[in-house]
This record gives C-alpha cells, sequence and structure tokens, in this order.
C-alpha cells in the first residue's frame, strides 16, 4: 500500500474515533472497544444470534455516548463465514458505523509484536 493510500484512509478517520476489534466465533464472539491511542475502555462476549448482537450495539452506544466519540469503526477478520453475518447486520440496523476487514496475518504479527503497515 502506498504511502498516500495510507494517508487518505488515515484522514478518513474523524480524531475521537473508537475503534472495535471483535473476534468472531460460531457460539460466543469477543469485543474489545479501544481509544485512538490503543487505551481500552471495553472487553466483552456476545453470542452469535440477533440477541447478542443486540447486546452487542447496546454496549457500544453506551462506551460511545461515555466517551462522547463521535464515531466508531468495527473491526474483524474475515475468517469462515461469520464476519458476513455480523457485516450484513451492521449495514442494515447500524449503517453509522462504519466495519473494515482486517488481514489475519496482520494480526497474528501484531499479535506478535512485529510492527508493519495495517491492510
Amino acid at each position: 500500500m502506498s504511502n498516500s493510500t495510507l494517508s487518505k484512509k488515515l484522514a478518513s478517520v474523524k480524531p475521537g474515533t473508537l475503534f472495535v476489534g471483535v473476534d468472531l466465533a460460531l457460539d460466543r464472539n469477543v469485543a474489545v472497544v479501544l481509544t485512538e491511542r490503543a487505551e481500552q475502555l471495553g472487553r466483552f462476549g456476545f453470542p452469535n444470534e440477533r440477541d447478542g448482537y443486540d447486546y452487542f450495539y447496546r454496549r457500544l452506544e453506551a462506551i460511545q455516548e461515555q466517551q462522547q466519540a463521535p464515531a466508531l469503526l468495527v473491526g474483524m477478520e474475515p475468517t469462515n463465514y461469520f464476519w458476513k453475518l455480523l457485516a450484513a447486520d451492521i449495514e442494515q440496523r447500524r449503517p453509522k458505523y462504519g466495519y473494515r476487514l482486517v488481514n489475519p496475518y496482520t494480526v497474528k504479527k501484531n499479535r506478535e509484536g512485529v510492527t508493519g503497515q495495517i491492510v
């Protein structure tokens, strides 16, 4: 990715945006909410079903209101088909929330402490 493309992507994120990383699974998903400075604001699980998604949105709205954040950006790995379920639900029910798919290899390297560009 060129520096110009990365700069455009970063410029599109509003200052104060909260970042939500979601680890998707068959039965139970886990969400972690971070500030733009990577400070963890919350971590919670929710079932991979309608009631679970409703709980996910309620928790995000509460954290967003508490932090007075202008926007939320959800990131998830495109593994299996689970991401499609959450992505479709976000598009239908919470279009104001942006979401991005995160390369699983990049996530692995970041966990290992190897720095690099996030795609």
